[in-house]
């Protein structure tokens, strides 16, 4: 403590009652600001814009239903004044173990029409009906779900262990309402279910098709013989399945989908896995409708759920058996400008079947080259999403390095087939285990189809001297990064930055260097394997790659 001082401040009576009475005044002030930031603080988001409300109850308990939004109309969303439980599961960025996700009956149908191309608010409206498995006994169940309206909420079951039974109970949703910081739709129920029952949410809901922005449901508008066309595509990765359809929005929890797309005749319907069959619905209008159902997905996450409802023209390839489609402008198609993209993705896909001795495990795989996508490609499951300037080439165009830029680019999208769409990491934290790995082996292809072409020199110069340039001690990341450090969806997002794709493309180098080509291919092999349909975490990696060496070792210790 430091030594207090002798001397002081002195002053008259009435400067005493002076400052007395200011100080008053302030404090009056004060209290009044207080006041009026109180009242401002209470203002619903339609009001004020403020999406931190926390509870927005979207439709009375009872099964009432209401008008799905139009175009010309704002959707029909009641608010309530009360506001949410001030703290919970709903403030954190992962959702709580209460529900395992097995299947997903999902129905979309964008409203897109070719004599109406650009409506002021195109929309979409869709069904999903989730079998979910219970965990943990909960009156309280959480969603991801974000700029989404709701028709219609329900929850049924227990379910019957083979089949949804018809005269099965329904559980009472009281109240439906939104927790928009961390995007979840939260459901309270008038009972709590019962750990190890399965049971059905059955979901009707409708949303915007983004036209500037190519997240969730976008819309292309472009020209192709000379006429203006449209389609609308999906881009779900990392968080964007939530834009499109309420669903458990984490790349562990995987579940089989079954998808049907409603569209205009005109447009054909593309999804993950090929068409099942075909039929006819006629909305209130009288307007006639195709419905095109497919056959059912493996178990993956949702970021990897595509659809494609379009115009385009396409030509085919057939690998293995497998037909491998290549859908562009008609124009492009007809000049020639897909053909080598089509020629090349059979190969790519053979060579790292044999790599890895694992087959491509879809029937089939359609690409699509969009006129504007700007997140570059997609290796979504059988429906792999590039924008048609990474495809395009002239028949004429010889030139070396242009092929082979194209190729990396397939190649990179084949790639995640094993290492990202077979076994997908637990979590965004260990991202690099998908983009690290098809960014290493895009390089392997490439130099392998184009040996001429000085891959390494690329290598060193583009990737290995790129990285190093940025990642020093005034700035740097690790290519993993813990769990806990997340606390915002935004986060999610930056996580796809040059560290993910160069530092783990040289992580891999440079494991495939110190171990050998050969103990690091097999090291891959039993990853691939044991975790295929599932997900791993970096430290699965590392004891697969022990147990290749710990053999080797004890083989050169005889010898």
């Amino acid at each position: 403590m430091s030594r207090p001082f002798s001397s002081g401040v002195y002053v008259s009576r009435g400067v005493a009652l002076l400052l007395a009475a200011l100080t008053a005044v302030l404090l009056l002030v004060l209290v009044a600001l207080a006041s009026l930031y109180g009242s401002c603080a209470h203002v619903q988001p339609s009001e004020q814009g403020n999406s931190r409300v926390k509870n927005t109850s979207l439709w009375p308990p009872g099964g009432q239903e209401w008008a799905l939004p139009t175009p010309a109309q704002e959707p029909t969303v009641g608010t309530s004044q009360d506001l949410g439980p001030p703290s919970g599961p709903w403030d954190h960025l992962r959702l709580p173990p209460w529900l395992v996700p097995l299947h997903y009956d999902l129905e979309l149908w964008p409203w897109l029409q070719p004599d109406k191309l650009s409506p002021p608010n195109l929309t979409f409206t869709g069904r999903v009906n989730i079998t979910v498995r219970c965990t943990v006994a909960s009156s309280r169940l959480l969603l991801h779900s974000f700029l989404l309206n709701y028709k219609q909420v329900e929850v049924w079951g227990p379910l019957a262990q083979d089949t949804r039974n018809a005269t099965v109970g329904r559980v009472q949703v009281e109240k439906v309402w939104f927790a928009p910081d961390m995007q979840f739709v939260v459901l309270d129920l008038g009972q709590s279910l019962e750990p190890g029952s399965r049971y059905e949410l059955s979901f009707h809901f409708s949303g915007q098709v983004l036209q500037v922005g190519l997240e969730g449901l976008f819309l292309n508008l472009y020209h192709d013989e000379d006429e203006l066309r449209a389609l609308v595509a999906t881009q779900m990765e990392p968080t964007f399945a939530r834009h499109v359809f309420p669903c458990f929005d984490e790349p562990a929890l995987k579940a089989t989908f079954n998808i049907t797309v409603i569209h205009h005749p005109g447009y054909a319907a593309l999804s993950n896995m090929p068409q099942l069959g075909q039929s006819e619905r006629i909305d209130v209008n009288g307007s006639r409708w195709t419905v095109t159902t497919f056959h059912t997905t493996p178990r993956m996450p949702t970021y990897l759920v595509a659809l494609v409802v379009c115009d385009l023209d396409h030509i085919s390839r057939t690998e293995r058996g497998k037909e491998i489609r290549v859908w562009a402008r008609k124009d492009d198609i007809a000049s020639g400008y897909l053909d080598f993209a089509a020629n090349i993705t059979g190969p790519i896909f053979s060579f790292l079947e044999d790599l890895f001795n694992i087959s491509y495990r879809l029937p089939k795989t359609d690409i699509v080259a969009l006129p504007i996508f700007a997140s570059g490609a997609m290796e979504n499951w059988g429906l792999l999403i590039f924008d048609e300037s990474s495809l395009l080439l002239e028949p004429e165009d010889e030139l070396t390095e242009k092929r082979a830029m194209i190729l990396s680019i397939i190649a990179h999208e084949v790639g995640h087939q094993w290492f990202g769409n077979l076994v997908t990491m637990s979590w965004w934290n260990n991202i690099w285990l998908n983009e690290g790995f098809a960014s290493y082996f895009e390089l392997e292809l490439t130099n392998y189809f184009y040996p001429k072409v000085p891959m390494n020199m690329i290598f060193f110069f583009t990737v290995l001297h790129g990285i190093l340039g940025e990642d020093h001690a005034l700035e740097s990341r690790a290519v993993s990064t813990a769990v806990e450090n997340f606390t915002e969806t935004s986060e999610i997002n930056r996580l796809f930055d040059l560290y993910t794709y160069k530092k783990g493309a040289c992580m891999a180098w440079m494991l495939a260097s110190f171990l050998s080509p050969h103990l690091f291919i097999n090291a891959l092999k039993s990853y691939l394997e044991t975790f295929s349909y599932s997900n791993a975490e970096q430290d699965d990696l590392w004891r697969h790659i022990q147990m290749v060496i710990v053999p080797f070792r004890h083989f050169l210790a005889e010898h």
